[in-house]
């Protein structure tokens, strides 16, 4: 019986070469796609579970409340935090702090530019990093070594053992290596591959501010078992009362600053905080992904069933000549439920291949190294293989029930094929084909606006045809002021400047300020940027009132009193944004006010001398804060130049010619702004690309099914056809009836996938603090509509149209 079922299913295979194709052909584009996605959400959600106890270590996340200001929600936390909650809590084994910074790495004559993480001794006590040599404890116990991963071991070192080596960093400090570590895999929230120790000496390059005012670390906390970590956040008023103490505002930090724990393997999806040490990603864009997956496997299972329910017309004496010969209904059902099952394996093993084609491009595309080796995963496997069934089972079940539910009688005394009893249902599946459709080429066209948007909104500066290269070596800042003169004399070279913080400006250090004739409580939180007197002419931005800074103006910059009961003085430019956070109703209003900038070592008297306009300094996800420039003297930083258009190769060369003159040895790194300001918006573009790739999938099986669809409908009614051209009817007569059939279902299915799709955008925009309005586009959702009219009428008009020019004599003929 079982071989008798599978010869049944493989003739049918053969004898309907159409249908096969479209349902192979379909089964297998979904599950290829399916499995692309699949392994993407997979890797999403394995962050960081690969390091040994990561149940146990927690994030401590860090939110601060002023009245009258928006939150600040920050992935970082104040540097007194950790030693303060080892000492409050018992059930805490260890805390960690970690920190990034740009160093000059050299080894002789091997020199490079590279981050590296300042950390606690304590490090290797959170994050059991697997040690491939050296050990934890030399670390632990060493003030300057410095642990390594394998590729930096083999990078510097060749290979000879890299363990008591010397690296030194900025050219002028040794550190010895004391331990390889084996390289953090790359699906994780901090990836690093040097590791040394902070130092307490504030004149250090390793010093971390040691204040509660600021959030400058990451902390990490491990726990022990049983610890419950609901008695930490809800004792942390009391925590607050306990340990921490404010200059700057006369507030009770309790009220202030609130702190949160989120699981390590949470992070990457479930944070939603800024200032993480790597890029991190939402679960609402992995639940979109796994949406769209179930969408185009619905989708070619949708179209399973509609030609296989269309077939079982066609093998209704089939099946009535089975059941008269003695089959029961359960045999006929367990039949068709056998070929939509062999259907669907075959599909798969199509889709492997398709997706190990695939793969290549995809991992590219993404900038990852997924693998199909994943299947070797029991759990992804037959994940994999439990998908495989459910879509033969949900295709084949409807056919099977309709086909085993003929009555022999009735369809051998009719000698005909049978008819269709229920239309609805294949409408309905039509129907929601149609909105999937629709819903996806409105969606799709959405991100592709906002994503425009984005790269195109004024910035308030231009950053095209500027480049930052950074000056953090210690031999790089002490010849900054030469350096910058002699850049400033490059042919092509138009303007240069100097900045405290790379550009963008995610993440920079916070000041308060408060206005005059005010309280300390009512301090306003602002960030701010330290720049040379030549910042604001670089980027081409006059001021709205006042001045910008002048170099020969010393009461501009920080001016320490001689008199130790006299207050420090300094000049600053405020944002637009800032002089209204004050309470200044006017750019002109403020100029020449004094404010007040508290802080640990006494309050800082601060004239403002301009109102510049505002500008996007850091991406447009946030909006623009309030934010105030200081002059300073600090060499430190990034320079920027402003170089002509079309000069940018003879740009690069004369400043690779003048940093070798003054800097020989030393490693230039030089980036272009407009680049590292698209970098803000490369992982939501590639996400936008991702989503039309894959929407443009789901439409094509949506299209192949509606095909093979209309050509059935078209070959059922070939006498009726052909009547109609015998009486008169010209071709594209017949090709508007055939099509009216469907285009009443895309007049059905429009509303449904717009709705959805407004919705769906609607959610999605609400990340962008400055984006499209959906009203305003409402265009988009009106084409989507009318593309997916074009899609029915082209893919039904073909075969319409077949149809309509058979000659009508063969068409009477053969029925």
């Amino acid at each position: 019986m079982f071989k008798n079922y599978i010869t049944t299913a493989f003739r049918n295979l053969v004898r309907n070469k159409l249908y096969s194709f479209i349902n192979i052909g379909g089964l297998a584009i979904g599950l290829a796609t399916s499995m692309l996605i699949a392994l993407f959400v997979s890797y999403e959600l394995s962050y960081d579970e690969w390091l040994p106890g990561a149940d146990q270590i927690y994030k401590v996340e860090y939110t601060e409340v002023d009245p009258g200001h928006e939150p600040i929600i920050s992935a970082k936390s104040p540097s007194p935090l950790a030693p303060a909650l080892v000492k409050d809590y018992a059930g805490i084994e260890a805390t960690v702090r970690l920190t990034p910074r740009a160093f000059t790495i050299s080894q002789k004559e091997r020199q490079f530019n590279e981050s590296v993480y300042l950390a606690d001794a304590s490090f290797f006590d959170v994050f059991k990093l697997p040690i491939v040599s050296g050990t934890a404890e030399a670390f632990s116990a060493s003030k300057t070594g410095i642990a390594i991963s394998e590729d930096m071991a083999k990078k510097y070192f060749g290979g000879r053992p890299a363990v008591g080596e010397v690296l030194t960093l900025n050219g002028a400090v040794d550190h010895v290596v004391v331990a390889v570590f084996q390289n953090i895999p790359e699906n994780t929230h901090f990836d690093t591959d040097f590791i040394t120790l902070f130092n307490p000496d504030p004149e250090s390059q390793y010093y971390v501010n040691d204040r509660w005012s600021s959030d400058t670390v990451h902390t990490y906390i491990k726990v022990g078992p049983g610890f419950d970590l609901n008695i930490l956040e809800a004792d942390q008023k009391r925590f607050a009362e306990r340990n921490i103490t404010l200059t700057w505002t006369d507030l009770p930090p309790a009220d202030l600053m609130f702190f949160n724990l989120i699981p390590i393997t949470d992070i990457h999806l479930f944070s939603g905080k800024n200032n993480h040490e790597m890029p991190v990603s939402e679960i609402r864009t992995v639940v979109t992904f796994a949406i769209i997956a179930f969408m185009i496997l619905a989708l070619a299972a949708i179209n399973f069933t509609n030609l296989a329910t269309a077939q079982a017309l066609k093998r209704a004496r089939e099946v009535s000549m089975r059941k008269v010969l003695g089959a029961s209904r359960r045999q006929v059902i367990r039949q068709f439920l056998g070929e939509a099952m062999l259907t669907s394996v075959i599909a798969f093993i199509l889709a492997l291949g398709l997706a190990e084609l695939a793969m290549p491009f995809y991992n590219s595309f993404l900038g990852m190294n997924l693998a199909l080796n994943s299947l070797a995963d029991p759990l992804f496997s037959f994940g994999i293989l439990g998908l495989v069934l459910l879509t033969g089972l949900i295709g084949g079940t409807y056919p099977a029930l309709v086909l085993s539910g003929f009555r022999p009688s009735a369809v051998l005394r009719a000698r005909q094929a049978g008819n269709e009893a229920k239309p609805w249902f294949r409408n309905s599946l039509v129907v929601f084909q149609f909105s999937v459709a629709i819903g996806l080429i409105a969606a799709t066209s959405i991100v592709y606006i906002q994503t425009q948007f984005v790269r195109t909104v004024d910035l308030g500066f231009l950053p095209q045809g500027k480049l930052s290269i950074p000056v953090n070596d210690d031999r790089a800042a002490s010849v900054a002021v030469a350096l910058k003169e002699q850049l400033g004399r490059i042919y092509g070279v138009n303007k240069v400047a100097q900045i405290f913080s790379p550009l963008p400006m995610t993440d920079g250090p916070l000041v308060s300020l408060v206005p005059p004739d005010a309280t300390r409580d009512q301090a306003e939180l602002f960030s701010a940027v330290f720049i040379d007197p030549n910042f604001f002419n670089l980027l081409d931005q006059k001021p709205l009132a006042g001045r910008g800074f002048n170099a020969a103006r010393r009461a501009d910059f920080r001016n320490l009193p001689e008199d130790e009961t006299k207050p420090t003085t300094r000049g600053a430019v405020l944002n637009e944004t800032g002089i209204r956070f004050l309470g200044f109703d006017s750019p002109e209003e403020a100029v020449g006010q004094i404010i007040t900038m508290p802080g640990a070592g006494g309050d800082t008297l601060v004239t403002i001398v301009g109102v510049a306009p505002d500008a996007h300094l850091d991406s447009l996800y946030s909006t623009i804060k309030p934010t105030v420039f200081y002059v300073t003297d600090n060499t430190r930083g990034f320079i920027l130049v402003d170089f002509e258009k079309g000069e940018q190769d003879a740009v690069l060369a004369g400043i690779k010619q003048v940093w070798n003159n003054l800097l020989p040895g030393v490693a230039l790194a030089p980036s272009f702004l407009e680049d590292e300001y698209a970098a803000l918006y490369r992982e939501a573009d590639r996400q936008g690309q991702l989503f039309a790739i894959f929407a443009g999938f789901a439409i094509f099986v949506a299209s192949l099914g509606l095909y093979g669809l209309a050509g059935h409908m078209a070959k059922r009614r070939t006498k009726e056809i052909g009547i109609r051209k015998i009486v008169g009817a010209r071709v594209r007569d017949i090709v508007a009836l055939l099509t009216w059939q469907f285009s009443k279902l895309v007049v059905i299915a429009a509303p449904l996938g717009i709705l959805a799709s407004v919705w769906a955008m609607f959610n999605w925009l609400n990340g962008f603090a400055y984006r499209i309005s959906l009203t305003s586009n409402a265009w988009v959702f009106i084409t989507a509509g009318g593309v997916a009219f074009v899609i029915a009428w082209v893919t039904v008009g073909t075969q319409a149209a077949r149809a309509a020019r058979k000659n009508p004599v063969k068409s009477l003929y053969n029925e």
